[in-house]
């Protein structure tokens, strides 16, 4: 009972964070640290088609394993040090989902509709999708933003603060992980087919 109380101490200072001030600089934010990590994995990929698959799992285990032990090491500092503990940790934890930004991004696109600008509505939804949107009139837009935020609501959200619950915050960040390679690498191409093969595989059976 008093870990399940400290869990979810930490997870409401996380969520307060979040609602008030948002993302953390880019330089103090992990995710920006697991993109930097896992560009310079990428760029180090050999071209044999034969390696790629092995390499590119190479690269899933390197990253989610970094962001497990780092995880897993600041909540050991940490402790269980009462309320100021679970203060520090909800900090941590904060980096690992997005609730306002994602919820700021929808609201963009639906101010640009409801003010007839389709063209600011296609920009704005770009934050939000990776597809192109450019042939998107004012009722697929807004049905795409609709989708997008119930899809970043379980990667963005769901997702990483059950695996917090589960884990605690070294399985949160390897969720973070998994999720950042799978949108950076885990796309059907002739460049990432088999490269970000395990990222998106191992993304799936995660979520």
């Amino acid at each position: 009972m008093r870990r399940a109380g400290h869990a979810a101490a930490t997870v409401g200072v996380a969520l307060t964070v979040d609602l008030l001030w948002g993302e953390p600089p880019a330089w103090t934010h992990p995710v920006v640290w697991m993109g930097k990590l896992i560009n310079a994995l990428e760029r180090q990929a050999p071209e044999d088609e034969g390696v790629r698959l092995a390499y590119g799992a190479g690269i899933v285990a390197v990253v989610a394993g970094c962001a497990a032990a780092v995880g897993s090491l600041i909540e050991r500092a940490i402790g269980k040090s009462g309320m100021a503990g679970a203060v520090v940790l909800g900090v941590c934890l904060k980096p690992a989902f997005a609730v306002r930004e994602l919820l700021r991004a929808a609201e963009r696109v639906g101010a640009a509709l409801e003010a007839d600008d389709v063209a600011q509505a296609r920009e704005w939804l770009r934050w939000l999708v990776s597809r192109e949107t450019g042939d998107l009139g004012a009722p697929l837009l807004a049905a795409a933003a609709i989708e997008s935020v119930a899809e970043n609501a379980s990667d963005s959200v769901v997702a990483p603060l059950l695996a917090f619950g589960a884990w605690g915050l070294g399985g949160a960040m390897a969720y973070r992980a998994v999720n950042t390679m799978d949108a950076m690498l885990g796309y059907r191409t002739p460049r990432y087919e088999r490269l970000g093969k395990a990222a998106a595989r191992l993304d799936d059976v995660v979520n």
